[in-house]
């Protein structure tokens, strides 16, 4: 019987380590396409128009979900709320792009990264990274979350097809 190296023990070791912990690889749950008549999005009230890059892309989003799901809005919009002018936030050094993803998400809990070609699809992986700063600088843990997620999924599926012996 041959007797194995300390090192080649200890790469066996680590190859079924990795090979189990991405057969224990769960798919993130997808969400309920129905859902009680209570839970339904009630974008109603006043918009904060968020003036977005040097061009002055302008981004509308509903003072309600702004304020829930960002600290950093909460607080810009509290500072509006005095002003009879309209609500309106300027960010010219910010990306529009990045910014047009945490309106998405807000409205409808998703990340709209998805590359429809294969040739485009590792830009993704920068769109994500540039989201989770958003999601710091604008105190939102929940927009956090949810590109964490998405770069796990992206993760997942780009290596689904690697097999590990």
């Amino acid at each position: 019987m041959v007797s194995r190296s300390p090192c080649r023990r200890r790469a066996s070791r680590t190859k079924r380590r990795t090979a189990s912990a991405i057969s224990e690889w769960k798919v993130p749950s997808v969400k309920e396409i129905r859902v009680p008549k209570l839970d339904r999005a009630k974008p109603s009230g006043t918009t904060v128009t968020i003036v977005v890059g040097s061009e002055g892309h302008t981004l509308c989003i509903h003072e309600t979900p702004a304020r829930k799901t960002s600290t950093f809005l909460d607080e810009e919009v509290s500072c509006l709320e005095n002003d009879f002018k309209e609500k309106k936030i300027e960010l010219p050094d910010e990306d529009p792009e990045i910014w047009a993803l945490y309106v998405h998400w807000a409205y409808l809990g998703s990340i709209p990264t998805k590359a429809d070609k294969e040739s485009i699809k590792d830009v993704e992986y920068l769109e994500l990274a540039k989201a989770y700063v958003l999601g710091e600088v604008i105190e939102s843990p929940g927009f956090c979350n949810s590109v964490i997620d998405a770069i796990c999924w992206k993760v997942g599926l780009d290596h689904s097809k690697d097999k590990i012996s």
